[in-house]
């Protein structure tokens, strides 16, 4: 149609005009606010006014107050404030460091609770793309934020439901949330996260973002002979465990080393992702076998020489180039992590057995799965070394910079996390056991942070980088995914909302020559998953590919500027992101296009402001 090139120069000259205008601008303060109910006893709601104001440039300083200051704010309140607010305008194209924000909760009652949070992500999001004071009118907001993006599940939405409908107003909350709602909250929308929400405030039609881009073929070989190896060494496993007892069910071994081969073709990591976990358990079926056999102190001989193996590979992955391709580092990343579950894993049985705390199983399991994480470190490593040459090729000194903005972003997210499990065992009556897994779960996320700290004080970004990316993954897939998604049409919701996201991050990053090697693979993985009826854990994996496309557009908020590279990147000269076309109207391409300019606009104008805040200080 002849309105669409008229189309790309209108939006070609706005962002150019919005770049020169912003320019111009010493300091800017945008003020914005939203109706948020909330919960007064079993059966009574209230409306609270909450205000957000930004002003850029800023330090980074994020404050949570109430009508009587920042004492009556509950942690779990501020925390999930300060990840709103980071989540906001990480999606509108803003580095947060590069701006400064205050909350002001319009109550003079103590405030605790995860619940307003979506709505200042909403709000956040909102103000920095249009950059101007603005009001959501017409809606309360409620629900938790997750740090991907998304509407994760809260309590008392019936009474909100009320509340909002008494006072004329329609209750925004998450999917999550529809079916705590009875027949008489008429006035309602569910939402999967920011896009669909700042749809629906805005009164837009529903818009489908996809981006996608190829991965290097020498990675899907690699992935390939990956798989092949698996599913030869877990049938090897298997030949000799014929008629032998173990605690697992080798036909399932079978069924995915089945599965894996007929997708190694199409899905090359969905298939070496199967094959591993048919290798893990084949593994832990044969070490089973061997303590029955030999006892537990061939058990202890056993852990000895993988410790060994262990500290050999750690030498070997401190001695690699600190130089290289996207792919190269962020593989070599992984290596650090896959080998920390290693060690992790061996120390943990070992003190088991000191103890005499343990069951044949129990050390067999994690034998198995110790032996397999290391096989993964030495499979990392090779295919990132056959990916190095690969352009974009990043300079060494860049990966303190990926380290420390991405790492402070992880840090608000397991911050955020461990006061959303305390609170959510408080308020929620979770049973015991439930709990249990909850804290030990944080427990697991809290120590990859901590090994990331430690890493990262020693001059070892590299392998900081591999344990902050851990940690946001497992917090997303466990600590922050919508609790009770497992009904097949509010995962949808959730998928939907989680690719749209993704492919708005994707389209930042790969206009700037960055590519993850991770998120496609995981995504990949997560529609497979979706097919076999593992609609969790499809959700679980989506939200691991958003995590690693974070990790990279972190970088590009901080580093970068749409006029030019990215200091310490050789762009390559691989195609862009393709967007698939579909016969949906033209309108949706319009509304597609404003979106992604909105996007563009504000990561051209938080460069500029970073580096003007850099000077100022």
């Amino acid at each position: 149609m002849r309105w669409k090139p008229l189309l790309a120069g209108l939006l070609a000259i706005i962002l150019i005009l919005g770049y020169a205008s912003s320019a111009q601008q010493e300091k800017v303060t945008i003020t914005g606010w939203v109706m948020v109910p909330a919960v007064e006893s079993s059966d009574k709601g209230v409306l609270i006014n909450i205000t957000v104001t930004i002003t850029i440039p800023g330090s980074g300083v994020i404050r949570v107050v109430g009508e009587r200051g920042a004492g009556t704010v509950g942690e779990t309140t501020r925390t999930s404030m300060v990840m709103a607010v980071k989540t906001g305008s990480l999606y509108a194209g803003y580095y947060w460091g590069s701006l400064d924000a205050t909350i002001r909760i319009g109550t003079r009652e103590e405030v605790e609770g995860p619940s307003g949070g979506f709505a200042i992500a909403l709000l956040t999001y909102l103000m920095l793309v249009t950059h101007s004071n603005v009001g959501i009118k017409g809606f309360v907001v409620t629900g938790a934020i997750s740090p991907d993006g998304l509407a994760s599940k809260v309590g008392g939405v019936s009474i909100k439901c009320r509340v909002a409908q008494e006072s004329g107003y329609t209750l925004i909350l998450p999917l999550a949330n529809v079916n705590n709602v009875g027949p008489q909250c008429r006035s309602m929308i569910p939402v999967g996260g920011l896009l669909s929400g700042l749809r629906s405030v805005k009164g837009a039609p529903e818009v489908s973002i996809k981006a996608s881009y190829p991965l290097p073929g020498e990675y899907n070989r690699s992935m390939r002979e990956t798989a092949q190896r698996y599913i030869g060494e877990a049938e090897k496993l298997l030949g000799n465990l014929r008629g032998a007892r173990t605690p697992w069910t080798l036909e399932w071994v079978e069924g995915n080393i089945t599965r894996a081969r007929d997708l190694v073709d199409e899905h090359p990591y969905a298939a070496a992702s199967l094959a591993f976990v048919a290798y893990v358990v084949a593994l832990q079926s044969h070490y089973y076998v061997q303590l029955e056999e030999r006892g537990v102190r061939w058990a202890r001989e056993e852990i000895s020489r993988l410790k060994s193996e262990v500290e050999r590979l750690k030498g070997g992955l401190d001695s690699k180039p600190r130089s290289g391709s996207v792919y190269y580092l962020e593989f070599l990343a992984t290596a650090y992590s896959r080998l920390a579950d290693a060690n992790s894993t061996l120390y943990s049985v070992e003190s088991l057995i000191a103890k005499g705390l343990y069951t044949p199983a129990d050390v067999a399991r994690d034998l198995g799965f110790a032996v397999a994480r290391l096989d993964t470190v030495r499979t990392w490593v090779s295919i990132a070394e056959r990916l190095r040459e690969e352009k974009p090729v990043i300079r060494e000194d860049l990966a303190k910079t990926i380290a420390l903005i991405f790492g402070d972003y992880v840090r608000s997210s397991v911050e955020y996390a461990s006061e959303l499990v305390k609170y959510m065992i408080r308020a929620y009556n979770i049973p015991e056991e439930e709990a249990a897994y909850l804290n030990t779960y944080l427990d697991v996320v809290r120590g990859l942070l901590e090994r990331a700290d430690r890493e990262a004080s020693k001059g070892n970004y590299l392998a900081a980088v591999g344990f902050y990316r851990e940690a946001l993954s497992k917090s997303l897939s466990r600590i922050f995914v919508p609790r009770d998604v497992t009904e097949r049409d509010l995962v949808d919701g959730y998928l939907s909302e989680l690719s749209n996201l993704q492919s708005l991050l994707t389209i930042a990053i790969a206009s700037r020559g960055l590519t993850s090697g991770l998120a496609p693979a995981y995504a990949d993985y997560a529609m497979v998953r979706y097919r076999l009826g593992d609609y969790e854990l499809s959700l679980g994996l989506l939200e691991e590919a958003v995590a690693s496309t974070i990790l990279w557009y972190t970088l590009a908020l901080k580093a970068a500027s749409l006029a030019g590279p990215i200091e310490g990147v050789a762009l390559a000269a691989s195609p862009p992101p393709t967007t698939p076309g579909s016969n949906a109207l033209d309108f949706y391409v319009v509304v597609t296009l404003a979106i992604l300019l909105s996007f563009l606009l504000g990561v051209t104008f938080s460069a500029w402001l970073s580096s003007r805040a850099t000077r100022f200080t």
